[in-house]
């Protein structure tokens, strides 16, 4: 288990040009865990304690507005890293909830190992910085996508998105290898689910998207 843990350490953007002797030296600090579909890993308003390596498996991220509304704001995939703001300091409850679409293998440390290994190894501090700054400009351009696009664009957008991050290839282009809602779809497009179920009908019609099952297929060559 300790080889395995390394082995997979190695490979995370967290110990990118990081030596082989410090990965194994920190391997110790993570502990594996695999976590049922629809398991709940932390939610809004718990304290910050953890951060989380996907491993193997899908985990979404969201958060409940203050009126009730749950907005789905990213879907994870292998080798990304969540939990993250417990880098800013002590004391910080979670602003988001974690949710296992599927079965999820997950690598997990607390924050006052993870505090260690940044300070003992800086290029993983500015590995974790670097990371922090990619989800960043991913929200920023999510936001401007919102604002300067059309629903059935940003649809697009979001499922060739979805295609290169969980993407399955097949013979007519890439399956979309998650399975959302109408809603949770219409949450990370800024959309009404009504809206979103009408534009994905079109899109389907047009042959812009391929329905498969609860599944989408993003074609060969798609454009807006």
């Amino acid at each position: 288990m300790v080889e395995n843990t390394v082995w997979y350490l190695k490979r995370n953007r967290l110990f990118d040009r990081i030596s082989d002797e410090v990965v194994t030296g920190c391997s110790g600090l993570f502990v594996q865990r695999t976590f049922p579909k629809r398991s709940v890993l932390f939610e809004q308003g718990d304290p910050a304690r953890m951060v989380y390596l996907l491993k193997r498996g899908k985990v979404r991220i969201s958060r409940t507005t203050p009126d009730g509304k749950e907005i789905t704001m990213a879907i994870l995939a292998d080798g990304d890293l969540f939990g993250e703001e417990i880098v800013f300091g002590e004391n910080l409850v979670r602003s988001t909830q974690a949710t296992c679409l599927e079965e999820s293998y997950l690598c997990m440390s607390r924050m006052q190992d993870l505090y260690g290994i940044m300070s003992r190894n800086p290029l993983i501090a500015l590995n974790v910085a670097k990371y922090l700054l990619e989800q960043r400009d991913d929200a920023l351009n999510a936001v401007g996508e919102i604002a300067s696009l059309k629903v059935h664009e940003r649809l697009l957008k979001l499922f060739e998105r979805l295609a290169a991050d969980h993407g399955v290839a097949t013979d007519g282009g890439t399956k979309v290898d998650v399975r959302l809602t109408h809603a949770q779809i219409a949450s990370l497009v800024g959309s009404t689910r009504e809206t979103v179920t009408l534009e994905l009908s079109n899109l389907v019609r047009t042959g812009r998207l391929v329905a498969d099952g609860h599944f989408f297929v993003v074609p060969h060559a798609v454009g807006v």
